[in-house]
């Protein structure tokens, strides 16, 4: 599975890639979280526990929303492990609403393409 296939939108929200280890220091910086400090990449992401994407408003795409942890949790199956705001606070109602749709998403996902891979 390429890491497009994380994408995921509906009329506001939509699910952003990071393209970089940079970028996922950035949005540890934006939400003040632990993304994007020292030993969080080799722990989790570098290591293919784990996947992390961005939700952003598609009316503000330059600014962080939410910060989403997705991991596998055995038999290849996708959850979402963290779906934090800024100071890891729990979203609004409606990015949570946004969050259930996305997990529905990624549990359909066919067992054979689930990894956990950036490939950079």
């Amino acid at each position: 599975m390429n890491l497009e296939q994380y994408m995921f939108e509906n009329d506001h929200y939509t699910v952003v890639l990071p393209r970089s280890a940079q970028d996922l220091i950035d949005c540890g910086n934006a939400l003040n979280n632990c993304v994007g400090r020292y030993g969080y990449w080799e722990k989790m992401v570098n290591k293919h526990t784990c996947v992390i994407v961005f939700v952003k408003d598609k009316n503000n795409l330059d600014k962080h929303l939410v910060c989403c942890e997705i991991i596998n949790t055995g038999n290849d199956n996708l959850t979402i492990n963290q779906f934090l705001t800024t100071n890891n606070c729990t979203p609004a109602k409606e990015v949570l609403t946004f969050r259930d749709s996305y997990e529905e998403f990624l549990r359909a996902f066919p067992k054979e393409n689930v990894q956990i891979n950036y490939g950079w």
